[in-house]
């Protein structure tokens, strides 16, 4: 691809150069994947884009005011220095201009003196390397005080106020550029989306010298992109090492690589559709655990690989719960969070907690659970689904060896274990193996039990339950527990 590909006119009166207020009345526009039209609107309606159940993911990477006016001190010499990588605590690799003035062992100073530098190096890609000098524990105070907000070169005005270059969920210092798609979002907006029901996670990603480098090769893919840095914290690695073992125990039953194909269907979102079999087929090679890599809490996917913790995330979010739970001394507690339960102990009254098990055909319950120290998850397909243009019914659980939603022979899986991760994880897997193989699970593994219910009409549940599960009158069903 060429670079005159790309080529468009962009009047200059059309580039905004000052932040509207509020940040939520941006322009937005959205494209309908499906019939490609485009409507205009305002940022603030995102949320109609937005579902229950939904992850919304923000990054909280702030941005350094990493550009510095500094002077040579012997010559008077002015110099422009843009931070980009901090290498140890006060050396970082810098964008110096002009470079021909920053040759290793230059002195440099910065804010009348309140901090100085001096050129150990020239890299790769002619930046510097530059070690700072400065009274305190920390530069980033210094640079609070003399530095300037890195803007891109195509704003010109004066920014007046630095927070406006700021996420209003900024909070880890490390960014040369805003990540500027977050710059809309207001904390009003946000407690909206959450009051929807939609979650909100961050990551933290560091936004680096490519936003502001300009493509000068004529054949765009020799682009150099400048590496930029994440931080993935310690819990989410373990979420993803998780759902990798849990993958792998289940041969792939469960499988968290899933999501390009979850986006391809949409199916819990406004727009479901139903692919083509060549485009489920173009994207299953992308699937399986083996497309991921971890290493501590280095997480690395192949290319075009994607990764939908949904099927996990509730029943991790449990088992931290239980964590705090224990760590505070609550020893009575029921959390539900929306198919997945944790009854902790017993009730205030020494009984054991009652936990139904919906029933998937109707209003009501298929049976009551009473459980104590227990996770219990429930999945099926009965709740999030769509109807195709030829009147088949499509629910919102994926069979990743086909790519299409799972048409076995289970309305529900039900786990009752002592780990909510693992619980939320086998409910899942075994609904999408089915029945017998379900069973054949259970007995090769045990550690777990579980309630089956399969559409021609039984309730199977194994016999860690037997006194535990209590019938429904007029349910419908036939109840039955499963031989060992």
């Amino acid at each position: 691809m060429k670079k005159s590909e790309f080529w468009f006119d962009l009047p200059q009166e059309q580039i905004a150069q000052t932040p509207i207020e509020p940040r939520d009345h941006s322009r937005l526009l959205v494209m309908d994947r499906q019939s490609g039209a485009c409507s205009h609107h305002h940022f603030y309606d995102i949320i109609d884009y937005l579902n229950p159940g939904d992850l919304l993911v923000v990054n909280d990477s702030r941005v350094i005011p990493a550009r510095l006016y500094g002077i040579k001190p012997d010559t008077g010499g002015h110099i422009e220095v843009l931070l980009l990588e901090q290498k140890e605590k006060d050396v970082w690799e810098a964008l110096v201009k002009p470079g021909k003035k920053a040759k290793p062992g230059v002195k440099l100073t910065f804010g009348d003196g309140l901090m100085t530098g001096e050129v150990l190096e020239t890299v790769e890609g002619g930046n510097r390397l530059i070690r700072f000098s400065y009274e305190g524990e920390s530069i980033y105070p210094v640079l609070e005080q003399i530095g300037n907000m890195p803007l891109p070169p195509y704003i010109t005005a004066k920014l007046e106020d630095n927070e406006r270059y700021q996420t209003v969920y900024s909070h880890e210092l490390g960014s040369a550029a805003a990540p500027t798609a977050g710059l809309h979002f207001t904390n009003e907006l946000l407690d909206k989306i959450r009051a929807k029901g939609v979650n909100v996670a961050t990551v933290t990603l560091h936004v680096g010298l490519g936003t502001f480098r300009p493509v000068k090769e004529d054949e765009i893919t020799e682009h150099k992109m400048h590496s930029e840095h994440y931080y993935l914290p310690q819990e989410t690695a373990d979420l993803i090492s998780a759902a990798l073992t849990l993958s792998q125990a289940t041969g792939g039953a469960f499988d968290p690589t899933v999501a390009p194909l979850v986006t391809l269907w949409g199916i819990t979102t406004d727009s479901p559709q139903v692919p083509r079999q060549e485009q489920i087929d173009a994207l299953l090679p992308l699937v399986g655990v083996d497309h991921v890599t971890a290493d501590g809490t280095h997480i690395t996917l192949d290319p075009g690989c994607a990764m939908d913790l949904g099927g996990i995330a509730k029943g991790y979010a449990s088992d931290r719960l239980a964590d705090i739970f224990a760590q505070y001394g609550v020893d009575s507690a029921l959390v539900s969070l929306g198919g997945n339960v944790y009854a902790r102990g017993t009730k205030p009254g020494g009984q054991a907690w009652s936990v139904a098990v919906q029933h998937p055909e109707q209003d009501g319950y298929a049976a009551m659970l009473s459980l104590s120290d227990a996770f219990a998850v429930t999945s099926g397909g009965y709740q999030r689904y769509f109807t195709g243009p030829d009147g088949t019914v499509y629910q919102h659980i994926l069979d990743p060896k086909t790519g299409w939603p799972v048409q076995g022979d289970l309305l529900s899986v039900t786990i009752v274990a002592d780990s909510g991760t693992m619980a939320d994880a086998y409910s899942t897997a075994l609904y999408v193996m089915g029945r017998e193989a379900a069973q054949d699970f259970w007995r090769q593994n045990g550690g777990f039990d579980m309630v089956l219910i399969t559409k021609d009409g039984q309730v199977l549940y194994t016999p860690g339950l037997a006194d535990k599960l209590t019938e429904t009158e007029g349910s419908g069903y036939a109840y039955a527990c499963i031989e060992p």
